[in-house]
């Protein structure tokens, strides 16, 4: 399965149990899970600004909110489910960030949708963090190459660990830093 949602939850005995489901599933599967229970959620799907799947920063706090314990963590691991204000430059994702402002930007603009150019930059995983407090939310700055995750996702399943962009983790609205400078808890 290409899409899903994976991660950890402490169960109504207390014991902690990994969980890996279909995406199509997500909503009524968090649903099901005790309040307070979720240690880390992966959400891996298709991503633009300011979604990542059918979700926006709404749609995930109304899921998520109860649910998270105090410093979770969320990774939302999509194309552009990070800002773009603390861009690292490096290669990869120097060409992630500018294949996404084309992209969502450029080619929006010259398509005649000013409107929709405007939101090139926007911001899920900040967006979610605002919504969700004390919670860590991770999202990527720019275009993943779909070859890696093809690949990551038929090795690993829902584990994909070789997405090509800036990673990107928020607490409260606030960028911390960069996923590989951030020692996020275990």
């Amino acid at each position: 399965m290409a899409f899903g949602i994976s991660g950890v939850f402490f169960n109504e005995d207390g014991k902690q149990q990994e969980f890996g489901y279909p995406y199509s599933e997500r909503k009524t599967r968090i649903a099901a899970m005790p309040n307070n229970s979720i240690k880390l959620i992966r959400i891996y799907q298709h991503g633009a600004p300011g979604y990542i799947g059918d979700d926006d920063a709404n749609a995930l706090a109304q899921m998520l909110k109860d649910k998270m314990q105090k410093n979770g963590q969320i990774q939302l691991l999509g194309c552009s489910t990070a800002g773009v204000e603390g861009h690292a430059w490096n290669p990869v994702g120097g060409i992630g960030l500018l294949t996404r402002m084309i992209m969502y930007h450029g080619v929006m603009k010259m398509m005649g949708l000013p409107e929709a150019a405007k939101k090139w930059s926007d911001n899920v995983a900040g967006d979610t963090s605002r919504l969700i407090p004390n919670v860590f939310v991770m999202g990527l700055s720019g275009i993943s190459f779909p070859l890696s995750r093809i690949h990551d996702s038929l090795e690993t399943g829902f584990k994909p660990s070789a997405l090509m962009a800036d990673r990107f983790v928020y607490m409260n609205g606030k960028l911390l830093s960069e996923y590989s400078n951030f020692n996020l808890p275990k």
